[in-house]
């Protein structure tokens, strides 16, 4: 976010969001020199969103960004509607595939293939370090938004590359992920599985069980 947020720049930022996101938010403000306005809606409520880019001031740059499948709540973005807002008001959407990438879509591409809108996606960021079973992330963007995050993200400029095995390794899950796109329907299985023994909702592989007080939680986790 902060490679990307060359101001005057407004970023719009779901509530639940993860806190890597909120950080990148927040740095984006602090560290571009430039005019950097946050303005975060309320989850998933689009007309919320459709109200705070109707407020966004003339000649700002407009970034959207969400996690596709959410950390905590087990839920999706809207990102078909998202998709609809982006054509109607012009944003750049960025949406991040963390808990998705490997686990949705026909190619394992994430909840944005899986909802018909990847090719209306601007960002799409995942990491190595789930579904992968390796370490570090990735960008898929266009070719003139990679020379710019290259040339300008910080935390990239400045930091190591992977080592040779990390990569490696996660290269060769991604192709044990197209050669056996059955490990997706098992996750899935697994999903229905354990939402059907817990009783709740199961809307994806994070199922969150609310069970009261923090004493109450404690308690189930000792």
């Amino acid at each position: 976010l902060a490679g990307l947020g060359s101001g005057p720049v407004t970023i719009l930022s779901d509530e639940l969001n993860h806190a890597s996101i909120i950080d990148g938010a927040r740095l984006a403000q602090r560290g571009t020199g430039t005019v950097v306005r946050l303005s975060v809606y309320r989850h998933n409520d689009m007309a919320h969103v459709e109200q705070l880019l109707q407020g966004v001031p003339p000649r700002s740059r407009v970034m959207l960004v969400t996690d596709s499948l959410f950390s905590m709540d087990g839920d999706f973005a809207d990102l078909p509607a998202l998709a609809r807002l982006r054509a109607r008001y012009g944003f750049m959407l960025v949406v991040d595939e963390a808990h998705a990438t490997l686990v949705l879509g026909e190619r394992g591409a994430g909840a944005a293939e899986a909802m018909g809108v990847a090719d209306q996606v601007d960002v799409h960021v995942g990491t190595l370090s789930k579904a992968f079973g390796s370490m570090g992330g990735f960008v898929a963007t266009t070719r003139s938004l990679k020379e710019l995050l290259i040339n300008t993200g910080r935390a990239y400029v400045y930091s190591t590359a992977l080592p040779l095995p990390v990569v490696a390794a996660a290269q060769a899950a991604l192709a044990v992920s197209h050669r056996e796109s059955w490990r997706r329907d098992h996750v899935w299985a697994l999903v229905r599985q354990l939402g059907s023994a817990l009783g709740v909702p199961a809307l994806s592989p994070v199922i969150p069980l609310v069970v009261g007080t923090e004493e109450e939680a404690l308690r189930l986790g000792s």
